[in-house]
Formats: C-alpha cells, sequence, structure tokens
C-alpha cells in the first residue's frame, strides 16, 4: 500500500488538496482493532475492506498447529464468526466511529457522519464451507466480500500456487454457484490470489463486476499473485470486471521506478 499512498499524497499537495476533498477507499486490510480504525480517520481514509480472517491459520499458537490448518477446514468458520462478532461489537460503541456497510447507501450515511465505512470481508473461500447455504448464513450478520483464494486452494477454485499444474480445476461447479449467489445478493467477488485460470472462469461466469483488491504487473515483478499484461487487458476489455489495485508493496519498487524513467 506505501506506494499508492506516496503517490497519492504527492498528487494532492501539488494540487492544493487535502484528503478530504475526495473519499479514499481501501480494498484490503486486515487491521481490525478499535484504535486501528481510529488512525484510519485520523488518516483520512474513507472506508476499507475489512478481512475478518484468512484461509490459513496465522495466529495458531505452534507452527504444527499452523501447518495442519493449511488444507483444513476445521475452525475456520468459527474463527470468522468470532472475528465479525467482534467488528459489531466495536460497530456499536458510538466512540469508535465506524459503520457495518450493508447497503450502498451506508456508504455516504457514514461518510456524512464523519463514520469509517466498513465492509466485512475475507481472504479465502474456506468460511464458506462446501455448500453454498452458508452464503444465506452469512449474509444477514454482514458480510459483504468473499475472495475466493488465499496461497492455498479450497473448494470454490485453484489458487495462485496451482498456477502450473495442468490439473488444477479452474474454478468449480460450487464455486460457480457461490458467484451467482453473491451476485444476486449484491456481495463483491474478489479473485485476487486465485489461478488464471479460476480468474478467468470467474469472468466468464459473473453477471456483476469483480474485484482483484490486491495485485500488481508480472513484467514488472514476476511473482504468481500478479497479472500478465495480457490478464490486466482482458480485465479492462471485460464490461462486468471491475479495475484492479495495484500494490507496488507486491512488486519490486527499484523496478518500477526504472521502468517510468524510460
Amino acid at each position: 500500500m506505501t506506494g499508492i499512498v506516496v503517490l497519492l499524497v504527492c498528487w494532492t499537495l501539488s494540487h492544493n488538496l487535502t484528503m478530504s476533498d475526495f473519499p479514499v477507499y481501501l480494498a484490503h486490510d486486515h487491521t481490525q482493532r478499535a484504535e486501528d480504525y481510529l488512525r484510519d480517520i485520523q488518516g483520512g481514509v474513507t472506508g476499507k475492506i475489512l478481512h475478518l480472517t484468512l484461509d490459513s491459520w496465522i495466529e495458531a499458537p505452534t507452527k504444527q498447529k499452523y501447518l495442519e490448518a493449511y488444507d483444513s477446514y476445521d475452525g475456520f468458520r468459527q474463527r470468522g464468526l468470532d472475528a465479525l462478532t467482534k467488528l459489531h461489537a466495536i460497530a456499536d460503541n458510538p466512540e469508535n466511529k465506524i459503520r457495518v456497510i450493508r447497503k450502498f447507501s451506508d456508504l455516504e450515511m457514514a461518510r456524512s457522519a464523519g463514520q469509517l465505512a466498513v465492509i466485512a470481508g475475507n481472504e479465502g473461500g474456506k468460511i464458506l464451507g462446501s455448500h453454498t447455504g452458508l452464503i444465506d448464513a452469512w449474509f444477514p450478520m454482514g458480510l459483504r466480500h468473499v475472495q475466493f483464494n488465499w496461497a492455498m486452494p479450497n473448494l470454490l477454485g485453484a489458487s495462485q500456487t496451482q498456477e502450473d499444474d495442468p490439473h488444477q480445476p479452474g474454478l468449480t461447479q460450487f464455486g460457480r454457484e457461490a458467484i451467482e449467489i453473491m451476485n444476486a445478493r449484491g456481495m463483491i467477488v474478489d479473485v485476487s490470489h486465485s489461478a488464471p485460470q479460476t480468474i478467468l472462469d470467474a469472468l466468464e461466469t459473473t453477471s456483476k463486476p469483480i474485484l482483484n483488491s490486491h495485485s500488481g504487473g508480472r513484467s514488472i515483478a514476476d511473482k504468481q499473485q500478479n497479472l500478465w499484461d495480457g490478464q490486466i487487458r482482458g480485465h479492462g476489455g471485460k464490461r462486468r470486471c471491475d479495475r484492479d489495485t495495484f500494490l507496488f508493496k507486491i512488486g519490486t519498487w527499484s523496478k518500477w521506478c526504472a521502468s517510468r524513467n524510460k
């Protein structure tokens, strides 16, 4: 995020503007303490997609338990529920100045009230289990975003680590059904960290704009998470696909600077 923030601040200062002159939304963030939200507001952030958990147990008490959770579904739904419950508890205190976004009009209501708009999301689809009925269980509780993959595959589709696997499925039938339901509910489908075939399948399946929340240019930094120029053009050419958000953190800053000077 550092590169984007630096460029945004420089552009703002050069045009004699302040950060409050336009909305700033973060497409991907994990910080979820009450003091984190207050710092967001103080820093000029209008709102963000908060990732409640991700498809690995980062806070596991031991390395062994972390490794055991890598390919498991055990405990992910409960950890997601705990994080969402915590978010609502923080939002219930008006001193924390946050609003959990459930519908589009909530965004403007939050901004008018001086609140941080928080969209509850998740980095990985393990919280959805193995059937689409869980989407309708999560939706009333405020979940409005799901990034289908993190570093490992799940039942929704292949992840970036399976890019060169000829047997990887791309988007599964479960993943296709999930997209259709999320489209109908107005939820955000996020394909960052998904395998190229999964992303392509998602674009062919969705009837609404989708998001690639944090990627970079692979011609600059050859990392699996990043997108080749052809993929970027393909995303831009898709009427149904949202624009990608590029983070220099995922690239190589010196290479980016060098490319800009050519």
